[in-house]
């Protein structure tokens, strides 16, 4: 996360992308990130002991779908190559779309 981003306002920040050097140091080795960078963030940040790597990343995205964040946005903000990728993995989030869709339609 970039410097002077919160948890709070981490939309403003830019695409949540998988860790990288600058966010922690990725080893070839598997299991190293993660137990040598991610675990002690988290735990210094007093999350659950359980949280995996991608979580937040979930998280993330379900909340940006919640808000009403059109697929691309999602798709973009996630740095996914396609929207299909965000569809496959996220889709079921969006059910109730259609039946935002239709009630606007109901209007006309």
């Amino acid at each position: 996360m970039p410097a002077g981003c919160d948890v709070a306002q981490m939309w403003r920040c830019g695409p949540v992308r998988a860790p990288t050097p600058s966010a922690f140091p990725v080893s070839r080795r598997p299991g190293t990130t993660t137990i040598g960078y991610f675990k002690p963030a988290a735990r210094a940040a007093l999350l659950p002991a359980a949280l995996r790597v991608h979580d937040p990343r979930h998280t993330c995205a379900s909340l940006l779908i919640r808000e009403g964040a059109s697929i691309k946005a999602v798709q973009h903000h996630l740095g996914h190559k396609s929207a299909s990728i965000t569809l496959d993995r996220y889709g079921h989030l969006f059910p109730e779309e259609l039946d935002h869709l239709a009630d606007r339609l109901e209007r006309l």
